[in-house]
């Protein structure tokens, strides 16, 4: 854990981003696919916005591939912490 550097994102990570088709600024906590609970905001690594999430920091711009093209700007990165 202490080895993991904090401002890419990998699972653990609680990503801002602005969605600049939407104009929507949203929270999403990057899970492993068996703890993905969209209402809630976690979303797993492996679906197709964690996927283009993984490795990015902030500041950078990602797009994501699916039904529809979406762009969306990281706005800061942080580590859950444990309860």
């Amino acid at each position: 854990e202490s080895q993991i550097d904090e401002s890419k994102i990998s699972v653990g990570s609680i990503v801002v981003l602005h969605n600049v088709e939407r104009n929507k600024e949203m929270t999403y906590h990057i899970v492993g696919s068996y703890e993905t609970d969209p209402t809630n905001g976690k979303i797993s690594d492996s679906s197709p916005i964690g996927m283009a999430l993984l490795g990015a920091r902030a500041g950078e711009e990602v797009v994501v591939n699916g039904a529809r093209e979406q762009h969306l700007q990281i706005k800061s990165v942080s580590r859950a912490k444990d309860n």
